[in-house]
């Protein structure tokens, strides 16, 4: 609990104060110059001064009447940075509410009310004028934050990013731009997927063309004083792969990073879900077609040469589940070994599990167990992993990866093995390390055997 003694607490709880009584106070006098500016141009008096003097009791007294009004309806509840047509409604509501009893007081005292020039006419322009005042003045503040924010931000040279999304993802996204939720960020203009609902500005923002324009549009800001950085996408994007694709193609062109804009509280469809790493990927899902799995491996005698290791263990736990005749795991760790064939025992159902200890470098060590297994596939993850280990033990990493994929290719090649595969890795597409070339150096002796 914040202590409300501290100086800085007291001067945020003192300025609270004063914001609400301002709120209040605009308000109140914009219900008073409603129903004064509503009598006058219904009755149209002569002398201002005289009219002034005998509407004020009146005034006062509808002033009073609206702020309650509004308080019942929760217009005090919300911030004025915040309005929303929500709020609006809300104004409207209260101004109906009051105009009603206004209209109710000149149908039950008529002498009295008209006295003080009230009538129902009175009463329906008052309910206009007091909605019209109140809402002004929501949306003169919002948009005067907005320029304030605008300026601050080219003062503090805050980066500018790029849009890419539809125009409701465009609209929420300039939103979250406007309550402060992009940090150092702002959003310059907008790109549209193609098929999507056009338009040529959306909150004032200009909108480009689709993902296609880019280029133009980085070109056509920077004539206008505006260096983009970034380029922000819409989650919805990953559901289009090819513009996706398009869009990183520009962007690493213009040296721009791509950044994604998560939907969460930026739209009415936003909602707490569990956490999908999925989303962290700027693609489309890859679904696991289990059907070709099955294919492979169902009621089939499955190989895996480091069978204990991270990826291995993975591989071996999928050939259990997809329903193999029998599992061989090969692994140079006594432990991993272990490790692995006790958690697989106890869920092998059907399939048949054997380890062995070996060294894929020895190649008669191999030749002995595929013979005795007599694999249909063979799946080789066997491998030293570790960037810096490969790269500060080459030597290692060139009998494993190199020498050690040999051996397993010449074993099954011997053996007439069906079907081998070769795990690989990212980093051997333009190896710059020595796990990358020991891993493209397998590559291509795989390719070798298979052609």
């Amino acid at each position: 609990m914040a202590d409300l003694t501290q100086p800085g607490n007291i001067r945020r709880s003192r300025l609270r104060r004063l914001k609400n009584f301002l709120v209040v106070a605009h308000d109140a006098a914009g219900s008073a110059a409603a129903l004064v500016l509503a009598v006058a141009l219904i009755e149209r008096p002569v002398g201002a001064l005289a009219f002034l003097a005998s509407i004020a009791p009146v005034a006062l007294l509808g002033a009073l009447v609206s702020v309650g009004a509004l308080a019942a309806v929760g217009v005090f509840s919300s911030l004025w940075r915040l309005a929303s047509l929500f709020d609006f409604f809300a104004i409207f509501k209260s101004s109906a509410l009051v105009s009603a009893l206004v209209g109710l007081a000149c149908a039950l005292a008529p002498e009295l009310a008209e006295s003080f020039g009230l009538s129902w006419q009175a009463a329906i322009l008052f309910c206009v004028l007091q909605s019209a005042i109140l809402i002004s003045g929501r949306v003169a503040y919002r948009a005067y934050r907005l320029l304030l924010k605008r300026k601050l931000k080219e003062l503090e040279n805050i980066e500018a990013a790029v849009f890419v999304g539809t125009l409701k993802e465009f609209d929420a996204a300039l939103r979250a731009a406007e309550q402060g939720l992009l940090k150092n960020l702002t959003i310059a203009g907008g790109l549209l997927p193609r098929g999507a609902s056009q338009a040529t500005r959306v909150q004032g923002a200009p909108v480009f063309g689709d993902v296609s324009a880019l280029e133009a549009a980085c070109a056509k800001l920077r004539l206008g004083g505006i260096s983009v950085c970034a380029v922000l996408t819409a989650a919805s994007l990953s559901e289009r792969p090819e513009e996706l694709r398009e869009l990183q193609v520009s962007a690493r062109r213009l040296g721009l990073q791509i950044l994604r804009l998560q939907p969460v509280g930026l739209s009415p469809e936003a909602a707490a879900v569990p956490l999908n790493f999925a989303d962290f990927f700027l693609r489309s899902e890859i679904r696991v077609d289990r059907e070709r799995i099955d294919a492979l491996v169902r009621d089939k005698s499955v190989l895996v040469t480091g069978g204990g290791g991270t990826i291995g263990g993975e591989i071996a736990r999928r050939v259990v589940a997809h329903g193999a005749r029998q599992l061989v795991i090969v692994d140079i760790s006594e432990q991993a070994l272990q490790a692995i064939l006790a958690e697989l025992t106890a869920e092998a159902g059907g399939c048949d599990i054997i380890g062995y200890l070996a060294d894929v470098r020895d190649r008669a060590r191999l030749l002995r167990i595929m013979a005795q297994a007599a694999p249909d596939v063979v799946v080789h993850s066997a491998a030293l992993k570790h960037v810096d280990l490969a790269e500060s033990n080459w030597q290692e990493a060139i009998k494993t990866n190199v020498f050690g994929t040999l051996n397993v290719l010449a074993c099954a090649a011997e053996l007439n093995v069906p079907t081998l595969v070769n795990i690989s890795t990212d980093k051997a597409v333009e190896p710059v390390g020595m796990l990358g070339l020991t891993k493209r150096c397998a590559e291509t002796l795989v390719a070798r055997l298979k052609a």
